[in-house]
């Protein structure tokens, strides 16, 4: 049976000895409309702390945890509009909703890929991780140095990064073994302050924000090289 897959979830067709995906341009939110205040979807305001800004399966993310990862995104503004399409990153301490509801999505994603994991008896081997943020490196080179965008954030996040693109990687492949129509996807809530939840596929989807215009479907993307 051929897995039916909408827009959203199509991924590019990566070079390398297998098809990886770069899942990171599969919920690259391009034409949300971020909103006016920090209670619309954007991070900043009152600190909440041990808050939950979301929920997926066994997995609690914590405002702090959103806090700490959106600013770690945001450290790399370029690779965000160069190759994810986020224009707008806001400032610290008040990041636009376009980037929070793009980090919450890619860990939703991750989460996914990796509470699944289990169902193939899937594992991300520091190998594969170094593969994945290689391949990152040499597709996305800055224009001005020729060094890669990826490269500006700090090796711990790029090594945690590389570990979400593995598992992702292995969600989404079809020869995975991962059949989304006979597991049990984790469940997926999002604190209202944030946005929600819109399942696209299966249990897949992407967190929208939580007032103003929803994503246009994403077309899919050209192949590598094409």
């Amino acid at each position: 049976m051929v897995r039916r897959r909408p827009a959203d979830l199509v991924a590019s067709s990566a070079v390398r000895r297998t098809a990886f995906r770069l899942p990171l341009l599969l919920l690259a939110l391009l034409g949300l409309v971020a909103a006016g205040c920090a209670d619309d979807g954007e991070l900043g305001g009152p600190t909440l702390g041990g808050a939950v800004a979301m929920q997926v399966g066994d997995f609690s993310y914590t405002t702090a945890d959103l806090e700490d990862e959106v600013e770690a995104w945001a450290s790399n503004p370029v690779f965000l509009t160069q190759v994810v399409g986020i224009t707008d990153v806001g400032v610290e301490g008040r990041r636009s909703s376009e980037l929070v509801t793009y980090v919450l999505s890619h860990r939703v994603l991750s989460q996914i890929g990796e509470q699944l994991a289990s169902e193939n008896d899937f594992s991300a081997s520091d190998d594969a991780i170094q593969d994945v943020i290689a391949q990152v490196d040499s597709t996305f080179p800055d224009p001005t140095t020729g060094g890669p965008l990826f490269g500006a954030y700090d090796e711990e996040f790029r090594v945690q990064i590389g570990r979400d693109f593995v598992f992702q990687d292995n969600l989404l492949d079809p020869e995975s073994g991962i059949d989304l129509d006979s597991v049990d996807v984790p469940s997926v809530e999002v604190n209202s302050r944030y946005g929600s939840f819109q399942d696209l596929d299966r249990g897949l989807g992407q967190v929208v924000p939580p007032t103003g215009a929803r994503p246009q479907p994403t077309p899919p993307l050209p192949a590598f090289g094409a």
